[in-house]
């Protein structure tokens, strides 16, 4: 059987092909949120988005150690169906630069399992992340 790049490097950066990862609500702090990295999932983003997958290595990171994770509802525009998804947002600075990024998460019979991932920079990376700072915080890091 041949191996699959794309399907390798996914699984390097995740001992499972699903992940879980669990945040206490800012709000509410007996209610955790459940949140599912699933690789399957990510390998069909990431083959119509080439250009993302060298920060496919810093997913765990983003989804480990998030600076918010913000709530909302989203209506799909060609569909109609509104799904709640969870926005992790964190900024990084790599060696070319200041970089924004976007782990989204969407709900689907109960589990919030990634289904996109964003990268922004350039002088705008600021604004374009700030973009996916609304509805509802549920989670802010401390520090």
């Amino acid at each position: 059987m041949n191996s699959d790049p794309l399907r390798d490097g996914l699984k390097k950066a995740f001992e499972d092909s699903r992940k879980e990862y669990c945040f206490t609500d800012r709000e509410n702090a007996g209610f955790i949120h459940k949140f599912w990295v699933d690789i399957d999932l990510l390998l069909k983003y990431f083959i119509v988005n080439p250009h993302l997958r060298q920060f496919i290595p810093l997913i765990t990171e983003i989804a480990e150690d998030p600076y918010e994770i913000w709530q909302m509802f989203q209506e799909n525009k060609k569909t109609g169906q509104v799904r709640l998804q969870h926005w992790f947002v964190k900024a990084m600075n790599l060696d070319e630069g200041s970089h924004g990024f976007v782990l989204v998460f969407e709900a689907e019979k109960g589990a919030n399992e990634s289904v996109e991932f964003l990268a922004f920079h350039g002088v705008d990376w600021s604004d374009s992340l700030n973009r996916y700072r609304r509805g509802k915080l549920i989670y802010a890091r401390d520090n």
